[in-house]
C-alpha cells in the first residue's frame, strides 16, 4: 500500500490559520495576527506534548493505519476526522478512519488504546461519545467498527458497535469478551494455531 505524500507544512498550517482566523478575526496580511497565531499554536503544542493520553491515542491511531495497510485486504485508507465538517441535526463525531477493503466493503473505524492489566477488566467509552460516532456513521450509511489495541497483549481487536455492552452511561468491553468477535481477519489478519506437543 502506498501513502499519498502531502505537504503538511504548507497546507495544514494554512488550514489551521484559516480556522483560527474565523475565531480570532485574523487578517493574513497583519504581522501581529501571524505572531498571535504562532504563539497560540506553540502553547497548544506544548500542552499536547504533556498530555500522555493524547500522545498515546495519536500514536495508536497511526499504528492502526500501518497495521491495516500492511495486512493486505485494505485497498484504501483515509483519515476521516480531519478537515471541516458541516451538518444538521444532533451532534456528530467523525471516527478516525474510513477503509475500503479489496472486496469493496466500506467501513468506518474508531481507534482506541486499552492498557488494562486484567483481560476481564472493562474498557469504557462514554455513551454520548459513541452515539455521536454512530450518528456520523448512519449519515454516511456505513458500518462503524472499533479497533482497540490491547497493549498489554499487543493484540488488535476490530469489533462492531453491537458487541459493546451498555452499562449506565457507558459502552463497555473487555479483552476476553471482545476477542471471539474480532473482525481483524477481514483486514487480512490471521492466527496460526498449533496442537500442543
Amino acid at each position: 500500500m502506498k501513502k499519498k505524500i502531502r505537504d503538511p507544512e504548507k497546507f495544514d498550517a494554512f488550514e489551521l490559520f484559516s480556522s483560527l482566523s474565523l475565531k480570532h478575526s485574523y487578517n493574513i496580511n497583519d504581522s501581529s495576527a501571524l505572531n498571535d497565531f504562532i504563539s497560540r499554536v506553540k502553547k497548544s503544542l506544548e500542552s499536547s506534548v504533556k498530555n500522555k493520553t493524547l500522545a498515546y491515542g495519536k500514536r495508536t491511531e497511526a499504528l492502526f493505519a500501518y497495521v491495516a495497510g500492511a495486512l493486505g485486504e485494505v485497498k484504501f485508507l483515509k483519515q476521516e476526522d480531519s478537515g471541516e465538517l458541516f451538518f444538521s441535526g444532533d451532534e456528530i463525531q467523525a471516527p478516525d478512519y474510513q477503509l475500503i477493503l479489496n472486496n469493496k466493503e466500506k467501513i468506518l473505524v474508531e481507534v482506541k488504546n486499552c492498557n488494562n492489566k486484567n483481560p476481564d477488566q472493562k474498557f469504557m467509552l462514554k455513551m454520548d461519545y459513541v452515539e455521536k460516532l454512530k450518528r456520523y456513521a448512519d449519515i454516511n450509511q456505513l458500518p462503524l467498527k472499533f479497533a482497540i489495541y490491547f497493549s498489554r497483549w499487543k493484540m488488535w481487536i476490530l469489533i462492531p458497535l453491537e458487541v459493546l455492552q451498555k452499562i449506565d452511561n457507558s459502552y463497555v468491553i473487555d479483552y476476553t469478551t471482545a476477542a471471539p468477535y474480532s473482525q481483524m481477519n477481514r483486514l487480512g489478519d490471521a492466527f496460526i494455531i498449533t496442537q500442543k506437543p
